[in-house]
């Protein structure tokens, strides 16, 4: 192979790279702010549809608007977002993750969860036991919220604990929940969606998945987007 092809090859390969595009995630919604919004109107992500406790990942084309940003706008001014799909009532959408593909996805949760210190929340994927476990403790004065699975246990976030009305250690105002369990990426593992907010006007939609995970892992995060109210 002579230079000038191998150089071909080469920039070849690095319009491709710089074409893919990055992991992403954005919940669908009409009064976003315009920065929390990474999708473009036109673009094709995989929108997550759940409904009677099915689910399915389908391709789909997504409609981006600007709009009037309560907040922040003047009456004539547009710097908000909203983001749909016509015709999808979809849970979220992603993309730029190459493990992800349209078709049905196993569900382990198909519903909201708050998580509780009390008792953890347990569910099953292909026969496989997992427990997600809220805990806070005096002893360090932190909260966790972990992955149990197969005997190996992984903490999915940590921050400092605050006291209750009770005066016992709590998430505070901001209580991470869990939007989704299922086999997202079909590798026969559990993949989560979950909210891990730390404020109560904040969102933080997150996405764990286990085909991702690392030596130690069970999961690992790869997208996320910061949504603030008012």
């Amino acid at each position: 192979m002579n230079r000038y092809a191998v150089l071909s090859l080469l920039l070849l390969a690095g319009i491709a790279g710089a074409a893919a595009p990055k992991p992403a995630l954005n919940l669908p919604g009409e009064n976003f702010h315009g920065d929390e919004v990474s999708a473009r109107d036109g673009e094709t992500w995989l929108a997550l549809v759940v409904a009677d406790g099915k689910a399915r990942l389908q391709s789909t084309r997504l409609k981006v608007e600007a709009v009037n940003d309560p907040v922040l706008d003047a009456d004539d001014e547009k710097t908000g977002r909203s983001v749909a799909a016509p015709g999808i009532e979809a849970l979220v959408f992603l993309r730029g993750i190459a493990a992800l593909a349209p078709g049905d996805v196993p569900v382990a949760a198909p519903a909201e969860v708050d998580f509780s210190t009390a008792r953890p929340f347990e569910s099953t994927l292909a026969g496989k036991p997992f427990r997600l476990v809220a805990e806070c403790t005096t002893a360090d004065g932190r909260c966790r919220l972990s992955l149990a699975e197969g005997g190996q246990r992984q903490v999915l976030l940590e921050r400092e604990a605050l006291a209750g009305e009770d005066g016992r250690p709590g998430f505070g105002e901001g209580v991470p929940r869990l939007l989704f369990a299922g086999d997202l990426d079909r590798d026969g593992r559990v993949d989560l969606l979950l909210d891990t907010t730390d404020h109560y006007n904040l969102s933080r939609p997150t996405l764990f998945l286990s085909g991702a995970a690392g030596k130690g892992e069970l999961v690992r995060q790869v997208a996320q987007q910061e949504v603030t109210g008012c």
